[in-house]
């Protein structure tokens, strides 16, 4: 039994690690990508690439999704935001807690809620 329960534990600590370096090479692919808005309209990982990251038994399939119109910038990730006032942390910090707010849960835990947004839904029909 316990020569069982250590395969499955290191099934599924391998299977972990599989799926933490396919998100890396899906998310390194999209910030080494610099020459659109967002990622392409067909965005692929070849095989190979796959390959490297997992074992021979594993199998994974990748979707991403855009999450809105390529013009949207209500749906860009923090981090954007971050680089771009990089110069200005106040500015971030100013445009963070306009945009969010912090609603207290049970067990003292906090959920981010959006609350304001860059763009209203009529700036985004005349985009």
């Amino acid at each position: 039994l316990k020569k069982n329960l250590r395969a499955k534990f290191e099934r599924e600590v391998s299977l972990k690690q599989s799926a933490e370096n396919l998100t890396e090479l899906a998310i390194s692919h999209i910030l080494n990508k610099t020459t659109a808005y967002d990622a392409p309209e067909h965005f692929r990982i070849t095989p190979n690439r796959i390959n490297t990251f997992l074992s021979a038994d594993y199998q994974a399939t990748v979707e991403i999704r855009d999450e809105g119109s390529r013009f949207n910038p209500n749906n860009l990730p923090i981090s954007y935001w971050q680089e771009y006032f990089h110069n200005s942390p106040q500015s971030y910090e100013r445009l963070y807690a306009w945009s969010f707010r912090q609603e207290n849960q049970a067990g003292n835990l906090s959920t981010t809620i959006r609350n304001n947004y860059l763009l209203t839904l009529e700036d985004l029909q005349e985009v």
